[in-house]
């Protein structure tokens, strides 16, 4: 690998990695299991590129990409893989309802609105939405999870939609689940963009920035942006239901995502103390 190449992976990573230490720190994970899941995700991943290249691999192959000792590479394969996360179902759970209530008869009319739901009895029902569209949660645990997070509101014998974008309110687990499925998602459409050399097959990634912003602008773009990104999504997510296949054999999983940032204070900052070995604050 080229000295610049290197050099500038190595200020990517390190900007990478610094808003995910700082969650990792704020909920108590100590550095040395930080170190242990990055070795065990370097040999998952060698593992996986040895097979996907040469169709087999063996735990000297890995180590010699790794630069792990053999031991330590079987050792880590044999640990025990980490199971599903269930805050990251019931985030798929929730979308995947109030993505079908404006864009499934009877739930939505033919315009794409939603309408009131009966909550006990009656069609089209809240009941039958969850049932459909929500796995095997229940239809209390769904509708507790959504008035939670402000998406519906109860009134009289009704269920009526507050908004159609869900995002937990308080769960914090389900936010860090996100984490993991959301990042994961765009880390991996900016590796298949390096390793891609034809143009037309790199995949959809761009934004928009300034650092010349007039300040007293910033509410006003955050509203034009929230409201535009949503209508977009809303859209596309119609667009996605309607060529929906069951059958697995024939079907894919693509997503599309938008995220907001504000830059408020220089990464750099961080590093502008000077650190002592007497307890002092820093």
């Amino acid at each position: 690998m080229k000295t610049e190449t290197l050099e500038l992976l190595n200020l990517s990573v390190q900007k990478l990695l610094r808003p995910l230490v700082r969650i990792l720190i704020r909920n108590g994970v100590a550095s040395a299991y930080m170190e242990n899941m990055v070795r065990k995700v370097f040999v998952e991943e060698a593992h996986a590129l040895s097979q996907q290249e040469e169709g087999k691999t063996t735990i000297s192959r890995i180590a010699a990409r790794t630069g792990l000792a053999r031991k330590e590479v079987k050792r880590l394969l044999e640990e025990p893989a980490e199971e599903a996360l269930e805050s990251l179902q019931k985030f798929n759970r929730a979308t995947r309802v109030l993505s079908a209530w404006h864009n499934h008869s009877p739930f939505a009319d033919a315009k794409g609105k939603p309408q009131p739901l009966s909550l006990n009895g009656g069609e089209p029902s809240f009941a039958q939405l969850v049932k459909s569209y929500s796995g095997d949660m229940t239809v209390k645990a769904m509708l507790d999870l959504l008035i939670e997070a402000n998406c519906v509101a109860v009134e009289g014998e009704q269920v009526v939609l507050q908004k159609v974008a869900y995002l937990p309110s308080r769960d914090q687990s389900e936010m860090v689940a996100i984490l993991g499925e959301d990042g994961s998602e765009l880390l991996r459409t900016i590796e298949h963009n390096i390793l891609c050399d034809q143009v037309p097959a790199k995949r959809f990634q761009r934004k928009v920035s300034t650092k010349h912003l007039d300040a007293a602008q910033l509410e006003a773009f955050k509203q034009i942006s929230a409201s535009q990104a949503q209508a977009l999504l809303e859209s596309l997510d119609g667009w996605l239901i309607e060529h929906e296949v069951q059958d697995p054999q024939q079907s894919c999983y693509v997503s599309l995502g938008i995220y907001f940032y504000q830059h408020i204070l220089p990464e750099s900052q961080a590093l502008q103390t000077k650190v002592s070995d007497h307890e002092t604050d820093i």
